[in-house]
Parts: structure tokens; sequence; C-alpha cells
């Protein structure tokens, strides 16, 4: 919640990742943790901070007024928050990743490849899953998903096609 603090060490996170808010509506941090912690009185294993870029009732706003000069200052003014948001929260990976490096931590944010991207079913809801470096990873969606390759021992696919 907001105003809340919380504190993660570093030699708990197992992967950091940064997914800029292109093609998604929010732009966030999420932190995949080897050992569980508590928040309030629930144990967790994943931590995200994020921040909507538009409100998800607006994405979904059927836009009929295709040259409605509203339309095109609010789509720039947008265009302009996800720049500001992806750089703020981007640099604010970067200062993580210098701290934790100042103190002998290795840290580093994985960024999700959109284009390398499926369709999945980790839990029960389909939802588009993404590849990092080091993670196969689904965080818009709860429960979220984020598991590190190296425990990835089989995968099975139905219904594949290829696009072309």
């Amino acid at each position: 919640s907001k105003g809340e603090m919380l504190d993660l060490l570093y030699n708990n996170v197992q992967n950091a990742i940064f997914q800029p808010c292109e093609n998604e509506i929010m732009v966030l941090l999420h932190f995949h943790l080897k050992n569980d912690i508590m928040i309030g009185k629930k144990k967790f294993r994943d931590v995200q901070f994020y921040t909507e870029v538009v409100e998800a009732s607006m994405q979904l706003e059927n836009r009929s007024a295709a040259f409605d000069p509203d339309e095109v200052d609010d789509e720039q003014r947008e265009r302009q928050l996800r720049k500001k948001l992806n750089v703020a929260f981007k640099e604010f990976a970067r200062k993580v990743e210098s701290t934790a490096k100042r103190f002998d931590h290795e840290l580093e944010f994985d960024i999700p490849y959109r284009d390398l991207g499926f369709n999945g079913t980790p839990h029960r809801e389909m939802v588009y899953m993404q590849p990092t470096l080091n993670s196969l990873i689904n965080l818009t969606e709860t429960p979220f998903f984020c598991i590190p390759l190296d425990e990835i021992d089989h995968v099975h696919f139905e219904r594949v096609t290829f696009a072309s």
C-alpha cells in the first residue's frame, strides 16, 4: 500500500525485472525472491512496484473519432507520460544496481523480450508469457508468474502455430 516501507535484502533477490510500458498499461519493477518474506501477516516470494500509465478502462475504450483534436492531445500526453515513467523507473533500477555493486552484491535487472513472447497458461488462465535473459515471466496478470530458466526441466507446447 502507499506510504508503507519495505526492506528487501540484495542477497535475497533471485531475479530483478524492469518491464517498461511498451504495449502495456503499466511500468514496473519486479523482484522474485529466493526466500519468502512477511508483508503484513502473509508470506510473499514476489514483490512488485508499478505505476499504471493509462487507466485500464481507457485502453479498452473504443476510439471512434480518429482525428479528434482532444484525442490527439490525450495520446500525445500519454506518450510523454510513458516515456517519463520508463526513464524514471529505469534510472531507479540503475541506481539499485550500482548500490548493490558498491556493497559487493550481484544484482542486474532483466528486461523482457516482448517480441519473443507467447501465450501460455502457467496458472488457470491464458496470459502473455515473455522470456528475459534469466527467467520466463508474466507480471501484468495476477498471480504473477516468474520462474528462473535454470529451474525449467520440461516444457509442453500444444496447438502451436508459427507466425510468418
